[in-house]
């Protein structure tokens, strides 16, 4: 493991001692907890606007060499 430091507000801090005495943890579990839900719900989705057009080819990916040779975007 890694060891880091964090600075709390006031506020905050109580809220992480009260947390982890409720539930009879140590207050740096409680943190860990925390960040991995947080960062559990921000993992990121696909770009916007994937799947959105359906071109009708469905072999483009194993095509696509041979389809940037010919030209992306020329007639």
């Amino acid at each position: 493991m890694k060891r880091t430091t964090i600075y709390l507000d006031h506020d905050l801090e109580i809220q992480l001692k009260l947390e982890a005495m409720k539930s009879g943890r140590s207050a740096v579990d409680v943190i860990r907890e925390a960040l991995r839900i947080y960062l559990g719900k921000r993992r990121p989705g696909l770009p916007e606007g994937v799947g959105e057009f359906e071109s009708g080819h469905k072999d483009t990916a194993e095509r696509a060499e041979e389809l940037l040779q010919e030209g992306f975007g020329e007639d």
